[in-house]
């Protein structure tokens, strides 16, 4: 099985062609839906950003905060990212631009970990196979064109998944696998 190396199978895409692919298409999709998306929601995730800077608190009882704290991280981090490179309160208009990079982002990572996943399980083309998920509209729909940090979750057990059939091959071969049960067990406990 050549899942574990770099070499493209035969007729899988090359490495630069993958990688271009993987990191492109998200943020091609970008262009065209960056002022769409589900308005209402990314409004609620800055109120909630806003409430909690002001408060002090993530889980006060007038936030309304009903995310887990991975969540609330995922939604957060927009916000942290645009005030420490401005210096100042944060927009609706740069939250929502800066939430759909940082969700392109995690749709990028999930193409370039799904890749290696496939070619674990045998999967004869697995770049190609990779990028085909990603292309059906609901890989990407629950990720950055709604606004939606579902992408995110995506590509945690997305590794998790590599994580435990990588420690599982390597186990099964007489080698360690513990560096790859480490990264399914941190990615499925996120």
């Amino acid at each position: 099985m050549t899942g574990s190396d770099d070499r493209p199978r035969t007729g899988d895409l090359p490495r630069l062609a993958f990688a271009i692919l993987a990191v492109g298409l998200p943020a091609g999709l970008l262009a065209i839906h960056r002022d769409l998306g589900h308005q209402g929601d990314m409004r609620v995730f800055l109120d909630w950003y806003l409430a909690a800077s002001g408060s002090g608190t993530i889980y006060s009882s007038d936030s309304g905060i009903n995310y887990p704290i991975v969540g609330v991280t995922c939604v957060f981090l927009p916000a942290w990212i645009v005030e420490a490179v401005t210096g100042s309160t944060i927009t609706f208009e740069a939250y929502r631009t800066a939430l759909k990079i940082v969700l392109t982002a995690s749709e990028a990572g999930l193409i370039l970990v799904l890749a290696p996943l496939a070619g674990s399980l045998g999967i004869r083309r697995p770049r190609i196979f990779a990028v085909a998920t990603w292309i059906l509209p609901a890989t990407w729909a629950g990720g950055s064109w709604f606004g939606q940090i579902d992408v995110v979750g995506s590509l945690w057990l997305v590794a998790a998944a590599l994580g435990a059939t990588r420690a599982a091959l390597a186990w099964a071969d007489g080698r360690r696998g513990t560096g790859w049960s480490a990264l399914a067990a941190c990615c499925l406990a996120g």
